[in-house]
């Protein structure tokens, strides 16, 4: 009697083992069917805008540490806000590569999500040697209190480009660089860091003299040097990417600011990596509807302008061949549809709980348009919008 007992409990503990470890296995298994992500749970009582406090970040069944922020500049208005988060160790996020340095976007003005994911997936599509964030959707909560659906980044800096510290070379980074500004303007962010020089630290080597050289090689070069020395201070096939992807989505808010600027560690050449997306694909970044202008959007840039002027460069031929070259391929309303069409599947499950949250005809809205009506006014610009590109460059010598 007593054997079949423990024979009854030790099949009863067999059985109970094999039902969590078969509901273990089908859970992982539905996270390598493509499961997405559980939210991201932060936990401070002081958030502020000048410095990342100590904070605790739940993600995953997993407990980080770490430094969190608020951040934003013109979106620093809305109440859905965005954030800096730095942990200690490099851990993935919604699928993208392990960091510990990310940018929590609250995304609040752009209600399908997806105006910087799609520029940025463009760009590093043009080229492999094109760099721009990676992004992923997740449901963020503040204090166990739901703050919304959020767009997480990878955050653009030295060691998110490869820089080594210890041995920098000639290795920069610069977020929006004045260097398409003629005139010093004296109401910047930063009054002691102009160029807002990102890497190396300013403290290590300051490289404002040499950017005021960029700067004014841009607008006051003869054309005859401008046409010698352009090609050794910037990458042009980077530079006809970017001047692509700004003409594509009719980004005009990115001509002089909304950018990254870079050079490697042992080249002489700059290049760029796009940001901040908002102002793109029939919207301003007032949330205006900013759908087909005149303005093909190069002709007020000074870089763009002298390239496409020069008569020894052969820019414009460049420009029209890389736009014919991506129209068969990355440039067509199917490719760029099926990537829209993708991150609504990506998306579309949280949007139900971020409407509530946050609704369609909030504050700071123009309209109460709802998720499905701005991903028509996207699909309603690809097509105008290569049109019109199309015929300009039928007609580019």
């Amino acid at each position: 009697m007593q054997f079949v007992y423990i024979y009854n409990v030790r099949l009863f503990i067999f059985i109970s083992l094999a039902i969590i470890l078969g509901a273990c296995a089908s859970k992982q298994a539905e996270k390598a069917n493509g499961e997405i992500d559980p939210a991201l749970y932060i936990y401070s009582e002081n958030l502020g805008w000048k410095h990342k406090v100590r904070t605790k970040v739940k993600y995953h069944d997993e407990v980080l540490f770490g430094k969190v922020k608020l951040r934003g500049g013109m979106s620093s208005k809305y109440f859905k806000h965005s954030y800096t988060m730095e942990l200690k160790l490099d851990r993935s996020i919604g699928g993208l590569p392990a960091d510990d340095d990310w940018i929590l976007n609250a995304n609040y003005i752009d209600k399908t999500f997806q105006r910087h994911k799609l520029s940025y997936d463009l760009f590093r599509e043009m080229s492999s040697a094109n760099r721009a964030p990676k992004s992923a959707y997740l449901p963020l909560y503040l204090n166990d209190n739901y703050e919304g659906l959020y767009v997480a980044m990878q955050k653009v800096n030295g060691s998110w480009l490869n820089f080594d510290k210890e041995a920098p070379g000639k290795a920069c980074l610069f977020k929006d660089a004045f260097i398409f500004v003629e005139e010093v303007l004296d109401n910047v962010q930063e009054p002691d860091n102009y160029y807002q020089q990102k890497f190396p630290d300013l403290a290590t080597v300051d490289y404002k003299s040499e950017l005021d050289e960029l700067r004014h090689f841009i607008f006051n070069a003869s054309d005859q040097e401008f046409d010698t020395r352009v090609g050794d201070l910037f990458d042009l096939r980077n530079v006809i990417d970017w001047q692509l992807l700004l003409m594509l989505t009719n980004n005009h808010d990115g001509l002089y600011k909304n950018f990254y600027i870079y050079r490697l560690p042992h080249e002489s050449k700059f290049s760029f990596i796009p940001w901040d997306y908002d102002h793109s694909f029939g919207r301003d970044g007032d949330y205006t509807l900013n759908l087909i202008e005149n303005e093909l959007g190069w002709e007020k840039m000074p870089l763009f302008k002298r390239l496409m002027s020069s008569e020894t460069l052969n820019y414009p031929e460049k420009l029209k061949k890389q736009w014919l070259e991506l129209r068969q391929s990355i440039f067509t309303e199917a490719h760029i549809f099926n990537l829209i069409d993708e991150n609504t599947n990506m998306l579309k499950p949280f949007l139900t709980a971020n409407t509530e949250k946050w609704p369609n005809e909030s504050e700071w809205y123009l309209d109460a348009n709802n998720y499905d009506q701005e991903i028509a006014i996207l699909k309603k610009f690809v097509p105008m919008r290569l049109k019109q590109l199309d015929e300009f460059f039928n007609t580019l010598e």
